[in-house]
């Protein structure tokens, strides 16, 4: 679902003329085709448009696609409708907020990195952040907190040196016993909260009449997502692999087959008693420190959401009794939620956990998905 507020939608529709159901001059089959065009998808479908007029249809279009699609569309509507109000400024002001969330292409991975993954050792890892930092400082990416080529300001060393547990600045001098996982990480994190994205150079005046050149902007949104890129190319080569994700915290990425468990969406359903349960949870267990205890604890909540579904009586809409049984057995008789003598609980806790956690988290994902799909059925009109 794109993010556009009621405020931008309203906008939106008066620039598009979307009144009486239509969008701007286009007939059915031209808008159709236009669509396709400009985002490669059919309009016409009920998936992908719903029903109805043409600006009910792109109403669900909006409802229905990522930021980046729905920007992309809109861009090109904009361009379609020559019209040089202030209106149309606005909508290309949206149009051009939601293309920011457009995925970059990944980085390539050369030979080594396909042929021997995980072989990136500590001090190859210290090296990689060297030439990150090196890279973006030299692109302009730190110049708006002061960092350039030339200069490094006490203030940014300050800052580092109270947030951090060691001094980073000069990042390629550091003394050998500061090289360790965690400062390297730590250095990750604290670049990751201050990189942010050079605009365009242009003529600027001081207020004594000097002319100089500077950036018009910076967009911290967009440097960080490429920063995350670049960083992300290298952690997935250290040991059982990390990265840093979005939220500008470096976990775990997951054992290689699992990892698309790990990522899938979290489909909105209930978020006080599901949704932040469950997202909570995978952030436990992407700890990179994680203990048994805290590996058990992770799958106990995943076991909590289960059992709210069961005392809702969700899952009975789904599940028959001994598919909800099966869900169970696994929390109930392996010693995770109950200090229990009868509780079996002499496994190898470190491989069976990590499949304990992986079992319900995909059953989740099913249940989840399959009762939406059950609620949207039976809301239906027969």
């Amino acid at each position: 679902m794109a993010n556009i507020s009621h405020g931008e939608k309203r906008s939106l529709e008066e620039f598009l003329q979307m009144g009486s159901g239509y969008v701007l001059d286009f007939t059915n089959r031209a808008f159709q085709a236009f669509v396709f065009d400009s985002a490669g998808l059919n309009i016409d479908s009920e998936v992908v448009g719903g029903v109805g007029s043409k600006a009910s249809r792109l109403r669900h279009f909006w409802a229905s696609q990522p930021d980046h699609v729905v920007g992309k569309l809109l861009m090109d509507l904009v361009e379609y409708r020559q019209n040089s109000s202030p209106l149309r400024e606005k909508c290309r002001e949206i149009a051009d907020r939601l293309l920011e969330s457009a995925p970059l292409p990944p980085v390539r991975r050369y030979y080594t990195a396909r042929k021997q993954p995980g072989k990136l050792t500590l001090e190859g890892l210290y090296r990689k952040l060297q030439h990150l930092y090196l890279f973006f400082r030299d692109s302009d990416y730190f110049k708006e907190v002061g960092i350039t080529t030339n200069y490094l300001p006490d203030a940014i060393k300050h800052k580092a040196a109270m947030s951090l547990s060691f001094e980073m600045f000069p990042v390629t001098k550091w003394p050998a016993h500061d090289i360790t996982e965690d400062h390297i990480f730590e250095a990750l994190e604290f670049l990751y909260d201050h990189v942010s994205r050079p605009g365009d150079l242009v003529d600027m005046e001081s207020e004594t009449g000097y002319h100089y050149a500077d950036y018009d902007k910076y967009d911290k949104k967009a440097g960080a997502a490429e920063f995350r890129r670049d960083a992300n190319a290298f952690l997935a080569d250290y040991k059982s692999r990390f990265e840093l994700t979005k939220e500008g915290t470096i976990l775990a990425l997951g054992t290689d087959g699992l990892q698309h468990i790990l990522d899938a969406e979290i489909v909105p359903y209930d978020e006080l008693n599901v949704d932040s349960k469950v997202r909570n949870a995978i952030v436990k267990w992407r700890n990179r420190h994680l203990s048994l205890e805290e590996k058990k604890a992770a799958i106990r909540d995943l076991a909590d959401v289960f059992e709210w579904l069961k005392r809702s009586k969700q899952l009975a809409k789904i599940l028959d009794r001994k598919d909800d049984s099966a869900i169970f057995e696994i929390a109930n008789n392996f010693a995770l939620r109950h200090h229990d003598p009868k509780q079996k609980a002499n496994y190898d806790q470190a491989i069976w956990y990590s499949w304990m956690f992986h079992f319900y988290l995909a059953t989740y994902h099913a249940a989840i998905r399959l009762l939406i799909k059950h609620e949207k059925e039976t809301a239906k009109p027969r």
